[in-house]
């Protein structure tokens, strides 16, 4: 009869571990459903960062070409603005001379 008793209350005691465990299983599952929806709405968080700096890197890139472009086309114009004082001063020269050679006339 003791031996039954004893018998009980292992089972007992192996009934309240199960339901003990099958809670802490069941709030496990719970977390792991938040933390899989979390990691999900991680990743579509990240995809819109990532799309936002690939958008911004394109426009970086087309922006360092037009700022390359546009000191090429500086660089000629500075060459060119050079070169039309080079002509200007000559011209100047050449109405410099006729003045002179119109007044010996």
């Amino acid at each position: 009869k003791e031996n039954m008793r004893v018998h009980e209350e292992l089972l007992n005691l192996a009934f309240a571990e199960e339901e003990a465990l099958s809670h802490r299983i069941k709030v496990l599952e719970d977390e792991l459903k938040i933390l899989y929806k979390k990691r999900e709405e991680f990743h579509l968080s990240n995809k819109d960062k990532i799309s936002r700096l690939l958008a911004k890197r394109r426009s970086m890139a087309r922006l360092e070409a037009k700022t390359k472009s546009m000191g090429d086309d500086l660089k000629r114009n500075n060459e060119d603005l050079g070169t039309s004082k080079k002509c200007k001063r000559a011209l100047e020269d050449l109405q410099t001379k006729a003045l002179e050679a119109a007044q010996d006339l």
